[in-house]
């Protein structure tokens, strides 16, 4: 990477270290959608539909959760690399058929809300938690893995190589693949609010093939060489952010949603009108998220406990 490349990267982390709170909106109370006058060609502009959830039977409101990270199970991956340690927490759908596959979401959390104890990945913002509940399982059964890292950094400052706490979040969804054997590799998913978020862009770059869907929140992303990109996009990608967010994420998102469209991916953004960072409270919650999401699938084969596309850091 040259030297006039990496300035750009370093803003990516730099910036990311402004976004690891926020609040400023209510859940549950964003109904509209703002033409952004910047938005891409090829990305589909979606209008939020919370208003209209009325008798939904999925679970959205993390005070009325019957589930919580608690009732997670522990796992720590090591790194055969650098003997580093990353600690998780997933769930496993009970009563699985013995040859049963279900799909996998990677959820990564924000700048500051990693931690020691794994459990503050999933209890600071408990949005990811919908996809546990049992009116969720029952729809859309999944397996779902929260990595927890020191800082919530998942980029580095390389266009071609990913970070070593992105590397092992996904090496973590292989061994779960492994270990488990009910991971449908064709239905992998990433998502993540704010620095996770970035991770998800990352996740969508640097892991060609590897997951079908993408639901980066509240996320700029520094699109960087083309060169580095897939050269075609087989990940779908819904992106989240509001109106009166910071300039950097807007027009981040809106130019990596672009270069999704470019490369013949699903590109697809929902802007709430609402200020302040926290976006991700309406998204967990817009009634066609989990349809859309679950729905995603990668063409092509899957060898049973292997998850295809490219493995972790190859």
């Amino acid at each position: 990477m040259s030297l006039c490349q990496q300035p750009y990267r370093l803003a990516c982390l730099a910036i990311t270290a402004v976004f690891f709170g926020g609040g400023g909106l209510a859940a549950g109370t964003v109904q509209s959608v703002k033409w952004m006058e910047d938005r891409p060609s090829g990305v589909t502009m979606v209008q939020s539909r919370l208003a209209t959830l009325g008798g939904s039977r999925l679970a959205r409101d993390p005070a009325k959760f019957t589930v919580h990270a608690v009732d997670l199970q522990a796992g720590e991956y090591t790194d055969p690399q650098t003997g580093k340690r990353m600690a998780y927490r997933y769930f496993l759908p009970p009563d699985l058929a013995p040859n049963a596959q279900v799909p996998l979401v990677l959820f990564l959390h924000g700048m500051g809300d990693g931690g020691r104890d794994n459990l503050r990945q999933l209890t600071v913002h408990e949005g990811p938690l919908a996809f546990v509940q049992p009116e969720w399982q029952k729809r859309f059964p999944c397996i779902l893995v929260a990595p927890t890292d020191d800082r919530g950094i998942w980029v580095n400052a390389s266009f071609d190589k990913p970070s070593e706490s992105l590397r092992m979040a996904v090496a973590i969804v292989d061994k779960l693949a492994a270990e488990t054997g009910h991971v449908d590799a064709r239905r992998l998913y990433v998502t993540g609010l704010s620095s996770g978020g970035i991770g998800t862009w990352e996740a969508v770059k640097k892991f060609p093939g590897k997951f079908a869907a993408a639901a980066p929140i509240s996320a700029w992303y520094d699109i960087g060489p083309r060169k580095f990109w897939p050269k075609r996009m087989q990940t779908a990608v819904w992106a989240f952010y509001n109106s009166r967010e910071t300039e950097g994420v807007r027009k981040g998102c809106n130019g990596t949603l672009g270069m999704v469209a470019k490369l013949g991916g699903e590109a697809r953004m929902t802007v709430y009108a609402a200020g302040g960072h926290d976006a991700w409270s309406a998204a967990y919650k817009e009634p066609d998220f989990a349809p859309w999401l679950f729905r995603q699938r990668l063409d092509g084969g899957a060898v049973a406990g292997t998850v295809v596309g490219k493995l972790a850091g190859k």
